[in-house]
């Protein structure tokens, strides 16, 4: 079957069938191959060639790839037959079966330079011209019947046109008669940003036009008095604008007016202006432009900010600046006293901090008997004990040493006695500082300490009949009744003789989720749960096989799992170990 021509460098896939003597399509196995031979040649070319067998998984279809290029031995006005070299079907050889046929560049005079391109002819026969490849180009000729399309663009005409309807984007040599349409000037003397910077001049564009010295220029928000409410877009820094010239148009009044600005609040956008006489405030649509003006030629010629600048004043509002002096005085006043006191500052010291007066602050003889008035010895003497009490109290002192132990001595005593009697009770000494004892009954039961002895020093068993709260580290034999709390480890179980799982047990783990594998589990390392997740894999996931592969593949049927290589003799059929 012949499948066409193609250009030299493409690409042709050809699908041809193998059916067994029963007529069932049937894989084309023992190591197939096919080869193409060019016209009458005996010149096998294999180059570019792809065989593939059981083509999308279906049994008996398979698919020839050619990329027929010079590279792999191709050329044009040549013609070339696929034939198998090699390869059964049903144990049978089909060696020199010919699978179809094909041409390159062999057929059509007329070939697209493009690949795939076609010719566009008419109903009644006529090719469609490409101005970009036509031959002799340079040829003069006359198209005096032809119409050109508005939307069409033409380089230049050098001799005299009879009329134009739409724009010329380009040059115009020579005059022009008349213009009936309005005519977009795009540059002026070839300079289009000349032509830009003269559109936004006339068009009053809303901005600055720094050429001509406008600083800004739109439509205002309102006016009021002698303040105006600028374009909301404009951006000017705060007082920049000032002693700068606005030039406004009412469209109530209807004329231009000029005024100077006195003051510029950039967060409102507003400007207020000094008007000369017979200032009116603008109304209806405004119109402005504000103009950059020069420096006063005479007195220092500093603008109003330069004057601040100079003199040292951070803000336009003198008043401002004078209230907030005013404000740190009185603030000073309130923490001064309300008069001197001999030329001093009277002042009452309420706290000092602490470690002021140290020996190394006060000079060895600021503080002398001299200089320590009578009335500050008094005053130390009055808080302190006079003769008569310290004779009082000598009194009472040996009245108690002289006590036969009537009272004091037989206190002493009884302290005595309890000291001794403490003193027997406790060990001679303290072993490793700590108090030896024996415990001899637990809440007066003997047997229990007797127990417990035995379970702590590791000599025998004990029977716990009450709750356990406490960790046991020993052996534990006999039964247990429950246990509440979590159990760390356990770490020897020596005997499990009886021990299965629980219906519960055996459900947690037939309810665990298997992972999908990703690929061929091995023998030496294998799990149930490997051996388990595999089964369910070649069980579940699309499964492919040609002649020489079978694959297994993901669920997603993103990736292989496994593959493995299969062969054909003509009498077994042989499926390798997944890999």
């Amino acid at each position: 079957m012949y499948h066409g021509d193609i250009r030299l460098g493409d690409t042709i896939d050809i699908k041809f069938c193998t059916v067994a003597t029963t007529g069932a399509p049937t894989t084309l196995a023992g190591t197939p191959s096919v080869a193409a031979y060019p016209g009458n040649s005996t010149t096998e070319i294999t180059a570019g060639i792809t065989l593939t067998v059981d083509f999308d998984s279906r049994t008996g279809m398979h698919n020839v790839r050619v990329v027929a290029s010079s590279g792999n031995g191709y050329a044009t006005a040549t013609n070339y037959t696929l034939v198998i070299t090699a390869g059964t079907v049903g144990g049978t050889s089909v060696v020199g079966y010919c699978i179809g046929s094909f041409s390159v560049e062999n057929r059509s005079a007329v070939m697209p330079t493009t690949a795939g391109r076609t010719l566009d002819v008419s109903a009644t026969g006529e090719a469609g011209v490409d101005w970009a490849n036509v031959g002799g180009p340079t040829t003069s000729v006359n198209l005096s019947g032809t119409t050109i399309s508005t939307s069409q663009a033409v380089a230049s005409v050098s001799g005299a046109v009879g009329s134009v309807t739409g724009n010329v984007g380009g040059n115009v040599n020579g005059s022009v008669a008349s213009v009936t349409a309005g005519v977009n000037v795009a540059q002026i003397s070839g300079d289009s940003t000349a032509a830009d910077n003269l559109e936004t001049l006339l068009d009053d564009t809303a901005g600055p036009v720094p050429w001509m010295g406008i600083l800004d220029q739109g439509t205002a928000q309102s006016a009021t008095g002698n303040d105006i409410v600028l374009r909301a877009a404009n951006s000017h820094a705060n007082d920049t604008l000032i002693g700068a010239t606005i030039m406004v148009l009412g469209s109530t009044q209807g004329y231009w007016q000029a005024a100077l600005i006195s003051d510029h609040v950039n967060a409102t956008d507003t400007v207020t202006v000094t008007g000369n006489a017979g200032y009116v405030t603008p109304s209806g649509t405004i119109t402005y432009k504000i103009f950059a003006t020069a420096a006063s030629s005479g007195g220092s010629g500093l603008d109003a900010a330069g004057v601040r600048a100079a003199i040292g004043m951070s803000t336009a509002n003198m008043d401002t600046q004078l209230s907030g002096i005013q404000s740190d005085t009185n603030d000073i006043q309130t923490r001064l006293p309300a008069a001197l006191v001999s030329g001093r500052i009277d002042a009452s010291v309420g706290a000092m901090a602490a470690n002021v007066l140290t020996a190394t602050a006060i000079n060895a003889d600021a503080i002398t008997a001299a200089k320590v008035a009578a009335d500050v010895t008094t005053e130390i003497q009055s808080g302190l004990a006079t003769a008569a009490n310290l004779a009082t109290v000598d009194t009472v002192v040996n009245a108690i040493l002289v006590d036969t132990g009537t009272t004091l001595q037989g206190v002493v005593d009884t302290i005595q006695a309890d000291t001794d009697d403490i003193q027997a009770r406790l060990p001679a000494v303290l072993v490793g500082g700590r108090m030896a004892s024996d415990v001899g009954s637990i809440s007066t039961d003997a047997t229990a300490a007797d127990n417990l002895e035995a379970a702590l020093d590791g000599t025998g068993g004990v029977t716990i009949t009450a709750g356990l709260t406490g960790n046991v580290t020993g052996n534990l034999s006999g039964s247990v009744g429950s246990v509440t709390g979590a159990v760390g480890s356990v770490t020897t179980v020596s005997d499990k003789t009886g021990y299965r799982l629980s219906a519960t047990g055996v459900d947690d783990i037939l309810d665990e989720p298997i992972t999908e594998p990703s690929g061929v589990f091995a023998w030496a390392g294998a799990t149930l749960r490997n051996i388990v997740a595999y089964v369910g894999a070649k069980a579940s996931n699309r499964q492919t096989e040609t002649a020489t592969t079978y694959t297994l593949r993901n669920r997603a049927n993103s990736a292989d799992i496994a593959t493995s290589t299969n062969s054909d003799d003509g009498t077994t059929t042989v499926k390798g170990s997944d890999a």
